[in-house]
């Protein structure tokens, strides 16, 4: 699970709906390695039949993010 911050919606170049939500992750064991301090934030393209589903008022809850074979299949806002 991930922390919503933020989404944008826009076309792309070919005119399809896009969806980018902004989460905060936790930093890699990786990242702290190299002196990495905190959190950083990760752009999430939502799948396009979920366009819709993130509205303003889902800023500042978890998501959950379904993964198969490394590309998102479903994000789930959890509640507070």
């Amino acid at each position: 699970m991930v922390k919503l911050v933020g989404y944008s919606r826009f076309k792309s170049k070919a005119q399809k709906d896009l969806c980018v939500a902004s989460c905060v992750v936790s930093l890699s064991e990786r990242d702290k390695d190299y002196g990495r301090i905190g959190e950083k934030v990760k752009e999430l393209f939502v799948p396009t039949n979920q366009f819709n589903l993130l509205t303003p008022s889902d800023v500042g809850k978890l998501i959950e993010v379904e993964y198969d074979e490394g590309y998102i299949v479903s994000i789930k806002v959890l509640a507070k």
